[in-house]
């Protein structure tokens, strides 16, 4: 697509001219054009035009028409943004429009005079222009202007002595920019050091500045590749400059770019010496031949319409894989297997967009904290595996400090929850029971890190993390349910002994591992597993569990491209001359004497060999309503792919295989779920002599955090995030008695730490330090965090309404699920749409007149203000002044820098 100062033409690939389109309106005055969005697929059939007119035009290239026209001074510059249209004027003004009115949002004066370079990165934009001097009158402005889109707001400017005329966003980093004068000289510029503002006015001089022009011509372009390796400039005699950071003559700019086969002959076509571009509006010629994409990779490619999104490249493909010339190397691992790391602030928990990964009705778990690389896979799957387990773990509840079936069941509860809300509130995160872990079996753990630290496969950490969850919940969770004992021809139910439900649901559980072969199904080692694992077994059981071993051939390259499957289901029959069940893996058909079990789950570790982490990560698929839905973290979709049992690449293999039976549901018992955390249960005989809430009654909270490492003596400052964890400190509930009445503290407690390393007690921002948390030590009402979790959960169960700032922050973290209509947060409630959220410390100052969180935080404080906060909304909605409140609130903190 061309524009002239007439109008605008399109060419095909080849240079036939597809359509040129002009107007009146133009004036022949056209300076400027840019698509309507700068996000891919959105707005992208539209561009909008601009110049030395007073209007901006909408041009739609399905029907080649304008279709809208909105009135503007002079426009020369037109960029696409994440959110905004930025649109450069003649007057050196910047105007904010939305992509799809046009309409006008914000303007910002930029420079004295035209617009000469905009590039937008996120939420910020620079700018290059020009300026009026007395001595040489239209010259360009040294000073490069920053600005901030998501405020509206001008953070400073960039000073470049050499006069920029062009401006550049580094694609890799996201405060790095490049900018380059007419003449050929150019620099690469940090925003955050480079910046100058009013408060300073020093202008660095230690950047170097390098010449990419040794002719006497002129710099017209400046573009930057996509990797930011390459950096090319274009001059006035049609000449490109390349500069690159691989030290190439040559540098490659598209690794996965190949030539089309065109075998159209233009010496015929040409025999007049026409140029393509200047045959009539419509001329086509004989297609050219495309190469066929390999049917290895076509479904993987995601596409937009008629656009493919992603190119893996082409380029010698066999079954998913690219040759080298040295070896086979793999380009493509699916996105829906690779492993997205959030990593928290450590004083500020940044806000992520958890369900633009999560478009199911399932929940999916945040992977930033230890151990979640298998943990996260292995919960999924007991959750989902049958719902007498899981219901059997929500009722499980004892008095034990640490227990592995409690937090399970306290997990499973937050599942079932979050379920019930929409695809936003589906992303939690499993803290409470990463910490009782930790405290649970420090020796085994300690030999889980010690294999961590040996770059152990997670196929291997998964298994052993599985056999140590049966072992451990065997031991703590027994029910008076029926004991199931078979003979192979006829089930027996007694019903006088206690059995323990994971003994009913995995029977004679055993670590029994068999080798994948080449075969489909790999029936090599299967029989023997088989035969193993229910040697001495009366009756098989609900659920047969089978770990995998991945020999070499299927971590390396694949010869004769060989693949395997794990079988979908199986047949047992009892072989009574040799006293062994025998199994069969072909098609199903119902017999009376043979017992069919399914696939349910199956677990897989994945090895992204573009990531550092050598020994990947775990998920689960597992069978749900007849398809298969992916667990990967919090990302969980339905694979409706044909390849989902299959393994013949090196980045997907097999850990851990489910199996349930056709007849479980006759098995096991019927277990019906009943809330084992009751007010009495929470709280003791306390209840009776204190006003205890009601369902819809209002209570203030808040929480205080501290940092805990699993290495103890270990330097925090050197700490990664997935040895250290969150874990709460001190939780203050007050009961909302009215307006204008103090609360009452309801509960104040304080969680021991005494066995577990705090590498910070953050006591700037929580108010706690050393000795606080220790019950031999302290002062205060200290608690072991399980005693005040049951208290939270009886206060959300029941119906009770908190009020608080930041309560998401503050319940992911205590690892409790409220629903959203049992929260009042004023960190939301004292927001303008798209503008910033207001800290509590701020508006309790500048609304309530009162200093908190001067010297340290304090939960009852903070609890405190929030529910005067609250009180104070719902005055100013009454006199129909909140709006009016608010808007001064934001005023007085960008006048103060929001330091008021």
């Amino acid at each position: 697509i061309t524009l002239t100062q007439e109008g605008i033409q399109s060419n095909s690939k080849n240079g036939l001219l597809q359509f040129c389109y002009t107007d009146s309106r133009f004036e022949d005055s056209l300076l400027g054009m840019g698509w309507a969005s700068g996000w891919f697929g959105t707005g992208q059939s539209k561009l909008v035009l601009g110049g030395n007119i007073e209007e901006v035009f909408s041009f739609d290239l399905a029907t080649q028409k304008i279709v809208d026209a909105v009135e503007s001074q002079g426009s020369c510059v037109i960029k696409p943004g994440t959110k905004y249209l930025c649109v450069g004027h003649t007057s050196g003004q910047v105007s904010l429009r939305d992509p799809r009115s046009l309409s006008m949002e914000h303007v910002f004066n930029a420079h004295a005079l035209t617009i000469n370079t905009i590039d937008v990165k996120g939420d910020l934009m620079v700018t290059c222009g020009w300026e009026d001097q007395d001595q040489y009158g239209m010259y360009p402005d040294t000073m490069i202007r920053v600005f901030d889109l998501r405020t509206n707001r001008q953070l400073g400017s960039c000073h470049f002595r050499y006069c920029p005329t062009f401006v550049k966003f580094h694609p890799m980093f996201s405060s790095m920019i490049v900018a380059s004068s007419t003449n050929g000289q150019f620099q690469f510029m940090d925003i955050q050091q480079n910046l100058i503002t009013e408060d300073s006015y020093t202008i660095p001089t230690n950047n170097a500045y390098l010449y990419a022009n040794n002719t006497q011509t002129s710099i017209t372009n400046l573009e930057l590749s996509s990797s930011g390796e390459n950096l090319l400039f274009g001059n006035s005699i049609g000449m490109i400059h390349v500069w690159s950071t691989n030290g190439q003559l040559l540098p490659q700019l598209n690794p996965n770019s190949r030539h089309t086969q065109d075998d159209t002959n233009y010496n015929n076509m040409l025999s007049d010496s026409v140029p393509l571009s200047d045959w009539p509006v419509g001329t086509k010629c004989s297609p050219c031949k495309l190469q066929t994409i390999h049917p290895a990779i076509f479904g993987k490619l995601k596409m937009k319409g008629a656009l493919i999104c992603e190119n893996p490249g082409l380029e010698n493909l066999t079954d998913g894989y690219i040759e080298n010339q040295v070896e086979k190397t793999l380009r493509i691992v699916p996105k829906r297997y690779i492993r997205l790391n959030i990593k928290p602030s450590k004083q500020k928990f940044q806000e992520f967009d958890f369900s633009k990964f999560n478009s199911t009705k399932y929940s999916g778990l945040e992977n930033v904290l230890q151990y979640t690389q298998f943990v996260n896979a292995t919960v999924q799957v007991l959750y989902h595996l049958s719902e007498p387990l899981r219901t059997s773990f929500m009722n499980h509840l004892c008095d034990k400090t640490h227990c592995l079936s409690c937090e399970l069941g306290f997990l499973f509860y937050m599942f079932q929850q979050a379920e019930k809300q929409s695809h936003t509130h589906r992303t939690l995160s499993a803290n409470n029971l990463i910490r009782t872990l930790r405290g649970l079996d420090p020796e085994f753990f300690s030999g889980m890190d010690q294999l961590i630290e040996q770059k152990t496969s997670n196929t291997k950490l998964c298994q052993l993390f599985f056999d140590f969850v049966i072992k451990t919940c065997c031991r703590e969770m027994t029910l008076e349910t029926p004991i199931i004992t078979s003979s192979p021809k006829k089930l027996q139910i007694s019903k006088k002994k206690k059995q323990n439900i994971i003994e009913t649901f995995f029977g004679c559980y055993k670590n029994e591992v068999f080798a994948l072969s080449h075969d489909v199904p790999p029936s090599n080692h299967w029989n023997t597993a088989i035969m193993n694992m229910l040697s001495g077994c009366v009756s098989p059981p609900p659920c047969l569990t089978l770990q995998c071993t991945v020999p070499a051939w299927i971590r390396t390259a694949h010869v004769n491209n060989q693949k395997t499957c794990i079988p979908p289901h199986f047949d047992l029959q009892y072989d009574p001359s040799q006293g062994v069940w025998l199994s069969s893996t072909k098609d199903y058909r119902p017999r009376s004497q043979h017992i069919h079990y399914q696939l349910k789950a199956f677990i897989i570790n994945i090895l992204d060999p573009t990531s550092q982490k050598e020994t990947g990560h775990c998920a689960a698929y597992i069978l749900k309503e007849n398809n298969w839905v992916l667990f990967n973290d919090f990302q969980v979709s339905v694979d409706v792919g044909q390849d989902v049992l299959y393994f013949g690449r090196s980045y997907k293999t097999p850990s851990t295989l489910f199996y349930m039976r056709s007849d479980a549901e006759q098995l096991l018992p019927n277990v019906i779920y009943k809330n084992p955390i009751t007010i009495k249960k929470a709280y003791g005989q306390s209840t009776e002599s204190i006003d205890f809430p009601k369902k819809g009654d209002k209570v203030a909270i808040d929480a205080e955090f501290v940092l805990l490492s699993k290495n103890h003596g270990a330097n925090t400052n050197h700490l990664d995030w997935e040895s250290q964890l969150f874990s709460l400190g001190r939780v203050t509930v007050l009961l909302d008695k009215g307006l204008n009445v103090e609360p009452i503290v309801f509960l104040d407690d304080y969680i021991v730490t005494a066995n577990e390393n705090v590498s910070d007690y953050m006591t700037r921002f929580s108010g706690l330090k050393e000795g606080d948390l220790d019950p031999e030590l302290s002062t205060h009402h200290v608690m072991n965090l399980k005693s005040t979790y049951i208290k939270l959960r009886a206060l959300a169960d029941i119906g009770v309404i908190f009020v608080g700032h930041g309560l998401k922050n503050d319940f992911k973290i205590i690892n409790v699920f409220v629903p959203k209509e049992q929260t009042i947060d004023t960190v939301e409630i004292y927001q303008l749409p798209r503008q910033r959220k207001i800290s509590l410390r701020f508006l309790s100052k500048n609304l309530l007149g009162k200093d908190i969180q001067q010297e340290t935080h304090s939960s009852e404080e903070d609890a405190s203000a929030s529910l005067k906060l609250y009180h104070l909304y719902l005055e100013l909605q009454e006199k129909n002044k909140f709006e009016e409140t608010l808007e001064r609130v934001y005023t007085i903190g960008r006048n103060t820098n929001w330091n008021g």
